[in-house]
């Protein structure tokens, strides 16, 4: 008696069949070798991005603390400036935290918690879609 078979299922081979690592590589890469080279340089382009930000983290923060500190004297349009760089700090994948705290400290004796709070939801919003936008157009 034979099992039975469903008409859907491949039939496997009697012999396991193991292509080589380079094959299959090829085969996903879809074996162009420009396209290869793209990827290693993409790769190796992330790898040595981590480490800087990982080295770079003190440099980031004084950055955020001068930033915070411009805001702080720009007077009447400092809110704006504040939404601005909260905007761009989204977009270009900065920590905004202590901008946001900043802001909070900086402008709720004047346009009250809920006013502060409420613009920079928008400007984080705002930059979500935008961030959005060019990675679906982009990447």
């Amino acid at each position: 008696l034979h099992p039975p078979t469903l008409p859907f299922l491949p039939i496997l081979p009697s012999a396991p069949v193991t292509p080589r690592v380079g094959e299959l590589a090829a085969a996903m890469l879809g074996g162009s070798g420009v396209r290869n080279a793209a990827i290693v340089v993409v790769v190796a382009a992330l790898v040595w991005g981590a480490f800087q930000m990982v080295d770079g983290k003190q440099s980031m923060k004084e950055l955020v603390e001068s930033a915070v500190i411009y805001v702080e004297a720009q007077g009447d349009r400092a809110m704006f400036v504040y939404l601005a760089f909260t905007l761009i700090g989204v977009v270009a994948l900065v920590p905004t935290t202590i901008m946001e705290l900043a802001g909070g400290f900086l402008f709720s004796k004047h346009y009250g918690m809920w006013t502060t709070w409420l613009l920079t939801c928008a400007a984080k919003l705002i930059a979500n879609v935008i961030s959005v936008f060019l990675a679906r157009h982009f990447l």
